[in-house]
């Protein structure tokens, strides 16, 4: 479920756009925080209607496209809403987790940690039965016949 659906999102920035501050509009949409509104105008008007669309959230990103963005913010001192805007980023708060990441580990900081999936196998495999020494073959024999 979406937490605004599209019809909110357009009525709240032409709220904005005719006027009305972001604080205001944030409180008569219900809207938690005014940056959010601030987020939606600038999509709006960098990718139309179609910037104030749901989205998915692409999962993983390679290193090499995490500098890419890294280099980008500091060579423009470019903000983190104006180069998350800039790569088309869900949110600001992404870029300041890879430049943590960045500044703790340097580059290999930025490799994704998520562990691959093991495929689960359908069958147990039967473990060998370990090899029995002579005398415990003897034996195991003298107890069979007694029994």
């Amino acid at each position: 479920m979406v937490k605004f659906d599209l019809d909110l999102r357009i009525n709240a920035v032409t709220a904005y756009l005719n006027g009305m501050g972001s604080t205001t509009v944030a409180r008569q949409f219900h809207i938690a925080m005014p940056e959010t509104v601030l987020l939606w105008v600038h999509r709006f008007e960098r990718f139309g209607v179609l910037g104030l669309r749901s989205r998915v959230i692409h999962s993983e990103y390679t290193r090499e496209f995490k500098l890419r963005v890294l280099h980008w913010m500091k060579q423009h001192q470019a903000s983190y809403p104006e180069t998350a805007l800039h790569f088309d980023l869900s949110s600001p708060s992404t870029i300041w987790q890879w430049v943590t990441a960045f500044e703790r580990d340097g580059a290999q900081g930025l490799v994704s940690k998520r562990k691959k999936a093991i495929p689960v196998t359908k069958r147990k495999t039967k473990k060998p039965t370990p090899k029995l020494s002579k005398s415990e073959q003897e034996l195991k024999t003298q107890i069979a016949r007694t029994s």
